[in-house]
Formats: structure tokens, C-alpha cells, sequence
């Protein structure tokens, strides 16, 4: 990592690299490349001289010691700014807010919030504890999104989703045992999503602060979806009937 740099997150893809390249620039730090790689990189590279970034060669097995699947360029960023809740409630009056309880694999997290993204939610609440963090696997499976997306630490979820709640914000539990079909819902102007982790689902202390529980309804044998697939079809669908 850059020297002197210990808090710095490896950034790998060139989706992800770029996204930060040209939208938040102010957190690159450095731009390690190998020679084999240059040509292939040729375009980013010379953006990246221009806005004065540093640019490193650096041998391939140098490379693979902070990632296997660097394809000869990746990057060195400060982290993401987590906001807090004070923030978010002065920040945003409307619009669909996903929160994300106990999600803990890197890549699930990553691939939440690019869906997030996509549909446009306007934060993301995480648990300050037990959550995937930010880490090059969340960077990477975002693709990007992970630098764009507003992110909120909260000490307690619950609170946080009551206090929402208590500002009219509809807190909308994903749960696969949910009799209640989602895409039988109309979410108002004001709706949080909430899912779980991979393995327990949403805590019970976070599902009792919602207001209601809702499930994907699927056709096949199998009805259990990965976080990351459920809450893309969730965001989307959400942002889908609230534009309407």
C-alpha cells in the first residue's frame, strides 16, 4: 500500500477504478500499474497523469500479493465517508432508503449496492457492527457504486428504523416466510427496505421495528434467494412503482 498509508482500500476492477477516477478523484491516492499492462491501460493512466495522480510501476507478483485478479492495475483510495444518522435525517426527506442487517460477505454487499444504485436509493443504513465493511471485494462488486452510494453507520439498526419510522418512513421487511407478497405492495414516497444477512435473515429486534413483512414470491422448488439477488429485485421493483 502507499507508504504511510495504512487506512488506504485497494481498489480493483477498472469499472471501479475509473467510476472514482473521473466522480471522486479527491480519494485516489496512487495507481499501481505493471509494465505488461500499460498499453492496455494506456487511456486511464494518462487521465489519472493528468489530474496529478501518482502512478507506480510495480512487478505483476507485487500486484497479486493484494489481489489475484488485478489484471495488472489497481488502486489505492482513501475509504468511503460513513455518515450518521443526524445526517441522513437532515439529508433526505424522501425516496427509497435500503438497509442492510448483519450482511456480512464482502461480495454480497458489493452487489447490494450497485443494485442500490441503479434503482437510485437515496442511502444505505448499515450496523456499525457486524457488517461486511469496506473492503477491495465490496469495491469491486459494486462497481463503484460503493464511492457513490450515501452510506449511514448506525449504532442500532432498530433505532434508526424507528426513528424513521416516527418521521413517516415505511420500514419493509424482506422475509421469505412473509405471507404477504411484495409486488402486491404499493410503497409510498418514503419507503425503507430492510434485509438480512445470508444465513439468519433480518434479527428479530430489527424485524419488530418495521412496519410490516413482505416476501419475493418464486415459482420454482427452490424459494430461498441470496441477499444480494433478493434485494436487486427488491430496490428495482420499489423504484419501478414509486416512479409511476
Amino acid at each position: 500500500m502507499p507508504k504511510g498509508k495504512q487506512q488506504s482500500l485497494p481498489v480493483i476492477g477498472t469499472h471501479a477504478l475509473r467510476a472514482l477516477l473521473y466522480e471522486n478523484p479527491e480519494l485516489l491516492l496512487e495507481i499501481w500499474v505493471s509494465d505488461r499492462s500499460l498499453k492496455a491501460h494506456a487511456e486511464l493512466l494518462q487521465q489519472a497523469e493528468a489530474r496529478g495522480l501518482a502512478i507506480s510501476r510495480v512487478k505483476p507478483d507485487t500486484l497479486t500479493r493484494v489481489d489475484k485478479a488485478h489484471r495488472g492495475l489497481l488502486g489505492w483510495c482513501r475509504p468511503p465517508r460513513l455518515h450518521n444518522l443526524d445526517w441522513l435525517l437532515k439529508a433526505v426527506d424522501s425516496g427509497l432508503l435500503l438497509a442492510l442487517d448483519r450482511v456480512t460477505d464482502a461480495h454480497n454487499f458489493g452487489a447490494c449496492l450497485r443494485s442500490a444504485e441503479a434503482a437510485g436509493v437515496a442511502a444505505v443504513l448499515l450496523p456499525a457492527r457486524h457488517a461486511a465493511g469496506l473492503s477491495a471485494g465490496a469495491a469491486k462488486s459494486s462497481s463503484g457504486a460503493l464511492f457513490r452510494v450515501p452510506l449511514v453507520a448506525c449504532n442500532s439498526l432498530p433505532y434508526a428504523i424507528d426513528r424513521l419510522s416516527q418521521l413517516g418512513w415505511e420500514g419493509l421487511a424482506l422475509c421469505e416466510q412473509a405471507e404477504d407478497s411484495l409486488y402486491s405492495y404499493r410503497p409510498g414516497d418514503k419507503t425503507l427496505l430492510v434485509a438480512g444477512n445470508e444465513q439468519q435473515g433480518i434479527s428479530t429486534r430489527v424485524l419488530h421495528a418495521c412496519n410490516r413483512s413482505l416476501g419475493i414470491p418464486c415459482r420454482g422448488r427452490n424459494s430461498s434467494l441470496n441477499v444480494a439477488v433478493a434485494t436487486g429485485a427488491a430496490v428495482l421493483w420499489c423504484a419501478a412503482q414509486m416512479r409511476e
